[in-house]
């Protein structure tokens, strides 16, 4: 990549966006995917390994398995991220489990943390519940303090049937989760899901009655699952069996302009996420650039954790390079919602085309052999 000067670059654009007319757009920013990576035997096991969650500061990756050294059923386990001079990047380490307070000889599975590290969100099916699965809580004062005893969210929260695939928000005044749909006390087999948000003003606040997100049409024997929002709020991705695609769950996404807004109709993930093994559970970075989920792998009858790069479209000329071409097309758009160009600071945009977009396909400048097929998403 050739050097440039940024803020010369940026006050010139400033200069020439003044005297520009701009429309909107309703096409969708692109991105593709990267490779599928398995994160290998370190972190993976002959045991079904599930439910991968990052940590906001994407140094922690915290996970579901049935290997042994827990404390029976599945436990919660956490790898970090290590790095080497000879791998600077970061290698994930040995998982650890989360000790006696969080793991039981029960059940524990679906974890999620906040942006601090401060509240775990998981589902058990220990004593102590309401019914079957309940979404739990647990706290601890510091990253460094070992995690308080949980609590059970309650009657408000959980009920006689199975609720899971908690996902609270960075801040910890959201929480997303699944319920079962297809459920009795006489028949605990269950089919289907919806997922549902409660909020709440601050961490010291109860809880708002859930609402249903009516995020993907209702359909007999289907389920929505495992929902995770990315830090901006934007984007919205779970695992659905409704389109019928395979016999196992498949990822999808959902985005919104803004915060406030309404979702936009979900995307089945492409082949470079989804197969006919099924996937579930996916989990977005904060910074938006990589994606984890667990998948099945037939053969062997387990599950094993996986991650992909997410990479904006910036060759919107699509000529396979990068170059003043295509700053003139993203100057063109400027100041305005034409999604094309929204390609920051997370690959699917913020609504705007300005000095966030800029900042992206400046780290592309000149750049050959960068994705150029757009994809639907």
């Amino acid at each position: 990549m050739k050097c440039f000067n940024s803020n010369r670059m940026i006050w010139m654009l400033v200069v020439i966006v003044g005297a520009i007319i701009v429309s909107g757009g309703d096409t969708k920013a692109d991105f593709v995917f990267g490779e599928r990576v398995n994160l290998g035997p370190v972190v993976n096991s002959p045991y079904d390994d599930m439910d991968p969650f990052i940590a906001p500061d994407g140094l922690s990756l915290y996970f579901a398995s049935w290997r042994p050294g827990g404390y029976g059923d599945s436990d919660i386990w956490v790898t970090t991220k290590q790095t080497s001079e000879r791998n600077p990047e970061g290698y994930w380490g040995p998982p650890e489990n989360l000790g006696a307070f969080i793991n039981s000889e029960y059940r524990e599975a679906l974890p999620s943390i906040t942006a601090d590290g401060l509240i775990l969100v998981f589902s058990s099916k220990r004593p102590g519940g309401i019914g079957g699965y309940d979404i739990w809580l647990s706290t601890r004062p510091t990253k460094k303090s070992p995690w308080d005893p949980p609590i059970n969210l309650g009657s408000l929260i959980n009920s006689e049937g199975p609720e899971f695939c908690g996902c609270i928000s960075p801040d910890g005044c959201s929480l997303y989760y699944s319920i079962a749909v297809s459920f009795s006390a006489t028949n605990p087999v269950f089919y289907g899901g919806d997922i549902y948000v409660t909020t709440r003003a601050t961490r010291e606040s109860p809880w708002d009655v859930p609402v249903k997100m009516e995020i993907m049409p209702s359909r007999q024997g289907s389920g929505n699952w495992g929902p995770n929002i990315s830090a901006d709020g934007l984007a919205f991705f779970f695992d659905s069996d409704y389109a019928d695609v395979s016999l196992f769950p498949d990822i999808w996404l959902a985005t919104r302009t803004h915060n406030d807004s309404g979702w936009g109709t979900p995307m089945l993930l492409g082949p470079e996420i989804n197969t006919q093994d099924g996937e579930q559970k996916p989990s977005i970075s904060a910074d938006g650039s990589t994606l984890y989920w667990c998948s099945g792998r037939l053969a062997y009858d387990t599950w094993d954790l996986w991650q992909s790069t997410i990479t904006p479209i910036v060759d919107f000329n699509v000529d396979g390079n990068i170059d003043t071409s295509d700053m003139v097309m993203l100057i063109d758009g400027w100041d305005s919602d034409n999604t094309l160009y929204d390609i920051g600071p997370m690959p699917w945009g913020d609504g705007v085309v300005d000095v966030e977009d800029l900042i992206v396909f400046m780290k592309y400048w000149e750049q050959e052999n960068v994705p150029v097929n757009s994809q639907d998403n």
